[in-house]
């Protein structure tokens, strides 16, 4: 008995040691690779990936791939792994060119540099996480350019996170706001509903949809009539809610399709989002007017531009298309030509009467119109389910942030809903000392790569507290840049400005005379100056001034 326990015992090991040999040998493969002659043999005969100015983008060199333009469309061509292409045109088109086939794209070079440089210079200096431009051939649907901030070096893919490899004009959804204005309009134009001429009564407020209904409002004053020109001029919500009171939903419905809005994006192969419209069935009174301003819509900036090209091309559609042969190329007629250039026109008078200092460039015949994205803020009365099923529902809208979906201080609402919402999140306002937010950062699963913290700078115990928040951030890794404060008022802003802080929550029209901003400081584009005055912002506010007067009188 004993021999044979002890045969057994030697078996055994002998079995556990050929295991542990294999593991070992297989974690070498996922570790190091194929053998290095089978993987030289494999990278060599790969095809190469260049531009439609002959520039190599990818190729093989001595058995390794590289990549000889750095950074130069670093997302769109991806990388290669140890046999295979990992992500974009790589993993994309992996089989023709592990066959040694060469890839040939529509992109330009210098288009593609020019744009990836605006983009290094723009996003920092509006204190954006990432950006996107997308450039096309109006008759062609050619992208020139799809380029994406921060860059990508696929040639040393391996210190770069997930999130930096994404081809974000391809991929990443947002909610295109008022950008759509002008779509709709020369959609309205092309009915007979409207004219550049027809003038709409435009207060700064105005309720629709009845029973079910909300109130819109807009963001920069006008004047109290505008025609549709004016509309598109100073952005105006309400205009847009009057110039589609006759507009049929299943027609402007049926528009924003043709414009490619929750369609398919037609590029073979190459993963690209889908972004969405709600359900014709929910279409009532109010959503047609929030989809008039782009707003209970997504798209990518890939569809966007290819909408926008409708415009520039004469009323027509045309797929985009990145591969020279790949795919057909699809056209459909979406406006009359002479309505497409009268909208043209409008957007041209967008530029130059309005925003030409910020969008403007001489000599330059330009047409453009801005464009921002909502927040929800459900002020922290979710429990989990609730708040997981809003998140559900929201996924689609990309919303710049979901705001404090449930109390800051349930941690594990906060952690479970980042696990399952991937898009930026805010929390915090109600969070006063640094002991708050430091448990809120350690045990509340927020991400620093992309969620806001909203703790107030005016309201916490002091400066010096929100100082020793900061540093706490500091020193588990996040930026400053991710705060944007929760108060909307002169001092918070005054804080937020002189700290460096991302921003700061604010109600232009909410909270009067105490809040919104001093009287001869208009809002921008999303953004406001400081008054030049000594104080915080009061001194310039005239009806406040009245309030204090009354309380000194007394």
């Amino acid at each position: 008995m004993e021999v044979k326990i002890r045969t057994r015992s030697a078996f055994m090991r002998v079995l556990a040691l050929g295991m542990f040999l294999l593991l070992v040998w297989a974690y070498g493969q996922l570790e190091w690779g194929v053998p290095q002659a089978v993987r030289s043999s494999v990278v060599q005969a790969r095809g190469k990936i260049v531009t439609s100015d002959g520039k190599v983008l990818a190729m093989s060199r001595d058995g390794k791939r590289v990549y000889p333009q750095g950074q130069i469309a670093g997302q769109l061509v991806g990388m290669m792994g140890a046999t295979e292409g990992l992500e974009g045109l790589e993993a994309a088109y992996n089989d023709s060119l592990a066959a040694g086939q060469t890839l040939k794209l529509t992109l330009d070079t210098q288009v593609q540099a020019s744009a990836e440089a605006a983009l290094a210079r723009a996003v920092p200096a509006h204190r954006g996480e990432f950006g996107s431009v997308v450039v096309l051939e109006t008759r062609t649907g050619r992208v020139l350019a799809a380029a994406t901030y921060p860059p990508f070096n696929p040639n040393n893919w391996r210190r770069y996170g997930p999130e930096v490899w994404l081809n974000r004009p391809f991929v990443t959804r947002f909610e295109p706001g008022s950008t759509v204005k002008p779509l709709v309009v020369a959609a309205a134009m092309n009915e007979g509903l409207t004219t550049p001429d027809t003038v709409y009564s435009t207060p700064m407020r105005r309720f629709v949809g009845g029973r079910w209904g909300s109130t819109i409002g807009d963001a920069v004053a006008h004047p109290s009539s505008l025609n549709t020109q004016g509309v598109l001029r100073y952005s105006s919500n309400v205009g847009m809610t009057h110039i589609v009171e006759r507009f049929p939903s299943e027609d402007l419905y049926g528009y924003l399709k043709a414009y490619g809005f929750g369609q398919e994006p037609s590029v073979p192969n190459l993963p690209a989002a889908t972004g969405s419209l709600q359900p014709l069935a929910r279409w009532n009174d109010l959503v047609r007017a929030t989809n008039s301003f782009g707003q209970g819509m997504s798209s990518t900036n890939l569809q966007l531009a290819a909408a926008f090209n409708v415009l520039a091309n004469d009323g027509q559609y045309v797929t985009p298309r990145l591969v020279e042969g790949a795919g057909g190329v699809e056209r459909r007629n979406v406006i009359r030509p002479e309505v497409a250039r009268a909208t043209r026109r409008m957007l041209r008078n967008v530029i130059n009467e309005g925003i030409f200092a910020k969008a403007g460039i001489e000599g330059y015949d330009l047409a453009g119109k801005t464009g921002t994205a909502q927040t929800v803020d459900a002020n922290g009365r979710f429990d989990l389910k609730t708040a997981l099923a809003y998140a559900d529902a929201l996924l689609p809208y990309g919303l710049c942030w979901y705001e404090e979906a449930g109390d800051p201080l349930d941690y594990q609402l906060q952690a479970t809903l980042s696990e399952h919402y991937p898009r930026p999140m805010a929390t915090g306002e109600n969070l006063f000392s640094m002991t708050d937010a430091r448990n809120l950062i350690r045990y509340a699963g927020l991400r620093p790569d992309r969620d806001l913290l909203q703790f107030d700078c005016a309201l916490s115990y002091g400066l010096v507290e929100y100082l020793r928040t900061l540093d706490m951030l500091a020193a588990h890794g996040w930026s400053g840049r991710r705060c944007i404060p929760h108060g909307g008022h002169q001092m918070s802003l005054n804080l937020a400005a002189g700290l460096g802080l991302g921003g700061n929550e604010a109600y232009p029209d909410v909270f009067q005379p105490f809040g919104g901003f001093a009287d001869d400081l208009p809002v921008e584009n999303g953004y406001v100056r400081l008054p030049e005055v000594p104080g915080i912002g009061f001194e310039t506010k005239a009806n406040l001034f009245k309030v204090f007067r009354a309380l000194l009188a007394r």
